[in-house]
């Protein structure tokens, strides 16, 4: 009787572990954390939380392993792990920036010289960068500027549009 219970009992205990693993895996976090870490301090993080992804020339390149508020000097540091391999220019910095569909995501401008690295653990700088939705008010003048342009293209299109023998040609294309 008690050895089925013990064997209930591991069986339970490696159904929990392999869950736990799993959920882990899924949210994109390492169980054995590598040592290629750097860190971005930044006012604001828009919205971005830990396991969010880390891009670089639109490829992913790692993630974020950590965010950390430093209330004396009001700054957030948020570390960041890098995939194995990839290291980053002396001059690099960081924005936030948001997909079409609002993920917040950090993204790396890398540095001019390829040459001259970053240590591991350095720490590079960082700004709030905007979504898509804040680009809108950069691009108000020249919606403006385009507006005349715009009613003359619609007003020759339904002058087009209302000719007869257009018309008639479409008639006589369903026959």
């Amino acid at each position: 009787m008690k050895s089925k219970e013990i064997k209930i009992a591991i069986t339970a205990v490696i159904a929990v572990v392999i869950v736990y693993l799993g959920i882990v895996f899924m949210k994109g976090l390492k169980l054995f954390s590598s040592d290629n870490i750097y860190y971005v301090e930044m006012k604001n993080v828009g919205g971005l939380s830990k396991a969010g992804e880390v891009i670089a020339n639109g490829m992913n390149v790692g993630v974020v392993k950590d965010i950390v508020y430093d209330g004396n000097r009001q700054m957030l540091t948020v570390a960041i792990e890098l995939n194995e391999g990839f290291s980053l220019p002396r001059n690099s910095h960081a924005t936030t920036v948001k997909d079409m569909l609002g993920a917040p995501k950090m993204n790396i401008i890398l540095g001019e010289n390829p040459r001259d690295l970053l240590s591991k653990g350095d720490t590079i700088p960082g700004e709030g960068g905007g979504d898509l939705m804040s680009s809108i008010g950069d691009m108000v003048p020249q919606l403006k500027a385009l507006m005349p342009k715009l009613d003359s293209i619609l007003s020759a299109v339904n002058t087009l549009t209302n000719d007869p023998a257009l018309v008639a040609s479409l008639q006589n294309v369903t026959t």
